[in-house]
């Protein structure tokens, strides 16, 4: 996983771009400092979409995503000619600069995709000219220390 920093913005934005088209799939993640409202109970199953989106669009504009995660899946290129990789194989692929993991597939076998994880921390600037206020929902923050969320990495890079 590559955490991206303002240092590395550029390469690893660049690095993500380059494999994007050629990912498989891709899945996305956010963290953000809050997920709901206090007083406000979760939507019923029963809302149309559009009385869900009137109940909860309040959420993002008090709350802050303070860290995003894109992970780019793509087959293994041995998999799909039914080859199994060797262990020098596997090695190159996960020493790349974005520590490529594989995953295991659904039999349990040996990995089919190689995946590459960017992990974005998103602080907003500090400006004369903009200023954005940071709430924090307290069991969001308990929630983000438990599952090790880095806030030096986050207020910092």
């Amino acid at each position: 996983m590559v955490n991206v920093t303002k240092a590395n913005f550029l390469e690893q934005s660049n690095d993500l771009l380059k494999h994007l088209p050629t990912a498989a799939f891709v899945a996305i993640d956010e963290e953000m400092t809050g997920i709901s409202l206090p007083g406000s109970g979760r939507p019923s199953k029963d809302d149309t979409p559009s009385q869900r989106y009137e109940s909860i669009k309040t959420v993002p504009e008090r709350y802050s995503i303070i860290q995003l995660g894109v992970a780019l899946f793509h087959e293994h290129p041995d998999y799909a000619q039914n080859k199994k990789p060797t262990t020098e194989e596997k090695g190159t692929a996960s020493a790349s600069s974005n520590a490529s993991s594989e995953a295991p597939s659904a039999e349990g076998s040996e990995a089919e995709y190689l995946v590459r994880r960017y992990n974005f921390y998103l602080f907003p600037p500090s400006s004369n000219d903009v200023t954005r206020e940071v709430t924090m929902n307290p069991s969001s923050v308990a929630f983000l220390n438990q599952h090790n969320m880095n806030f030096d990495m986050w207020t910092k890079q």
